[in-house]
């Protein structure tokens, strides 16, 4: 699986004809998908909602990215329509989309396309909250609050 860079890398080759991320030219890549990128001036930046291919759950997220990917294996959206490539027989497996996994819809519809079928239903709210109480009251218990003032400016 590759997320943005990571679904350049995989294909024919990355080229970079303006020499926009270091010298001008062009690399081989392993060839993993028919696919070639072409690095543009113009980054991407873009929010995109639809819904995933598989089981329909509503996705949004958001591209950030300089290029633009062609080739035969993006016939083959992997997660949503029209986005990402994959390989014929499904190995690799590439999107451009970050923040796929932000919503619980929709990391619950990713669990599910990895076999996961059976996994309940995840919060990720109250899963990324019950993390940052954790950090909290362990900073609370283990930091010398009264030393952290002295070192703060006074205003």
């Amino acid at each position: 699986m590759g997320l943005c860079g990571g679904y350049q890398m995989p294909g024919k080759s990355v080229e970079d004809p303006k020499g926009i991320e270091g010298p001008a030219g062009s690399t081989e890549g392993p060839g993993w998908l028919d696919t070639k990128t072409v690095l543009t001036q113009q980054k991407r930046l873009a929010t995109v909602q639809g819904r995933f291919v598989q089981g329909g759950a509503n996705l949004r997220a958001y591209e950030i990215h300089c290029g633009v990917t062609e080739g035969a294996d993006r016939s083959r959206a992997w997660l949503c329509e029209p986005e990402g490539a994959a390989s014929p027989d499904g190995s690799v497996r590439c999107i451009y989309l970050h923040g796929l996994l932000d919503e619980s819809e929709a990391l619950s519809a990713v669990l599910a396309w990895a076999g996961l079928n059976d996994a309940v239903a995840v919060d990720l709210e109250s899963a990324v909250q019950a993390s940052l109480d954790k950090v909290a009251d362990a900073c609370e218990q283990h930091l010398d609050w009264e030393q952290l003032s002295r070192w703060l400016p006074s205003s």
